[in-house]
C-alpha cells in the first residue's frame, strides 16, 4: 500500500509506500492515538457512486389489421350483368358490384361476387424486456463489509496512515498500477469504495484493505490488468516530489485461490538502508475487487497469513 507517515529528523524524512521507518515515531504515535477507537467500521470511504440507471423495457409493437376493400362509389367497368332467372315480378336480375347483390331471385344461376374476408392481423411476439440491473451497494454497505479487528490476528488496532505514494519511476506503468490499487480511488464511473488500515505497533506490521464494487466486469478487468502489468515489472526505481528515491521489486506468485479470481505478489521497497516488504493480494468476488496489503519491516508477515485474511475479506463481500 502506498501509505506512509512523514516525520522530520536530523537525517531527513523517511517516507515509504506502506509503512513508516521504525526510527521515526512521532507522527505514527499521533496516528495511533486513534487506534483505541471502538468503532470497527471503515474510516475512509470514497465518494458515493451514482446509481446506474436501469435499462427501460423495450415497448412491443403490434401491426394493425389490413382493412377490407370497400365498394367503389360508382359501378366499375368490370361489373358483370346477372343472367339469373327473372324475379317473381318479371323484372330481370340487376347488376352487382363486388360483394353486393341487386337481384331479387333466389334460384338464379348467374355470377355472384363473393365478399373478401378481412385479412387477419399477424400475431406479434412480445419483445423481451431488458431485466433491470441490480442496484449497487451503498457506501455504508461496503464500509461495514470491511475487515474488523475481530477477523485479524491479535494486536491489530485500527489506525490512519498518511497517504504519500511515490510520484515518479523509470517504470511509470508499474508505479501507476500500484498507486491505483492501494493509494487512489477508482476512476471507473459508478464505483463504490471503502478502505480501512490497521497496525500492530508503531513499527508494524501494517494492514490495509480496499474494497471496490465496480459496475459490469470492472472488477475482473482491473484484476487482470494489474496482474499483467505487475508480473512484468521486476525491479524499478521510485521517487517522491521532495527528492527522496528508492527502489521497488515485484515478485508475482500467481493465483491465491481466493474468491472467483485472485492474484498475489510480494512487493519490496528499499530506500537507503530501510526496507519494507508487503504481501499484496487481489481478489474478485462477483462485481467486487478486494485489495489487501500486509507489510512489515524488514520482512512481511508470513504470506499464508495474509492469504488467510484475504479469504476472510472475501467471505464478507456484500
Amino acid at each position: 500500500m502506498h501509505q506512509a507517515s512523514a516525520a522530520t529528523t536530523a537525517t531527513g524524512r523517511r517516507r515509504l509506500r506502506f509503512v513508516v521507518a521504525p526510527i521515526v515515531l512521532a507522527v505514527l504515535a499521533t496516528a495511533l492515538t486513534a487506534c483505541g477507537d471502538t468503532t470497527d467500521h471503515a474510516d475512509t470511504v470514497v465518494p458515493t457512486d451514482p446509481t446506474p440507471s436501469t435499462a427501460p423495457p423495450t415497448p412491443t409493437t403490434s401491426h394493425p389489421a389490413t382493412p377490407s376493400s370497400s365498394p367503389s362509389p360508382s359501378p366499375s367497368p368490370s361489373l358483370k350483368t346477372s343472367t339469373g332467372s327473372p324475379s317473381p315480378s318479371g323484372s330481370p336480375g340487376g347488376t352487382r358490384g363486388p360483394g353486393v347483390s341487386t337481384g331479387g331471385g333466389t334460384g338464379g344461376s348467374g355470377d355472384r361476387s363473393t365478399p373478401r374476408p378481412n385479412t387477419p392481423s399477424t400475431p406479434t411476439t412480445p419483445t423481451p424486456t431488458t431485466p433491470a440491473a441490480p442496484k449497487p451497494p451503498t457506501s455504508n454497505t461496503v464500509s461495514t463489509a470491511l475487515l474488523t479487528t475481530r477477523q485479524l490476528p491479535s494486536g491489530y488496532v485500527k489506525t490512519v496512515l498518511q497517504n504519500d505514494p511515490p510520484t515518479r519511476s523509470d517504470h511509470p506503468g508499474c508505479l501507476g498500477t500500484l498507486n491505483a490499487l492501494e493509494s487512489y480511488g477508482s476512476t471507473r464511473p459508478g464505483a463504490v469504495e471503502g478502505r480501512v488500515t490497521f497496525a500492530q505497533s508503531q513499527s508494524g506490521p501494517f494492514l490495509q484493505e480496499v474494497m471496490r464494487w465496480l459496475p459490469g466486469t470492472g472488477a475482473r478487468q482491473d484484476l487482470d490488468q494489474a496482474a499483467a502489468v505487475l508480473s512484468g515489472c521486476g525491479e524499478f526505481t521510485i521517487g517522491w516530489s521532495d527528492g527522496m528515491t528508492g527502489t521497488e521489486r515485484v515478485v508475482a506468485h500467481g493465483s491465491a485461490g481466493v474468491g472467483d479470481a485472485s492474484w498475489h505478489a510480494t512487493v519490496t521497497t528499499v530506500t537507503g538502508t530501510f526496507t519494507v516488504q508487503e504481501t499484496l493480494v487481489l481478489v474478485v468476488v462477483g462485481k467486487t475487487l478486494i485489495v489487501l496489503s500486509e507489510a512489515g519491516s524488514p520482512a512481511a508477515p508470513a504470506r499464508s497469513r495474509t492469504v488467510s485474511l484475504a479469504h476472510s475479506a472475501a467471505a464478507r463481500t456484500p
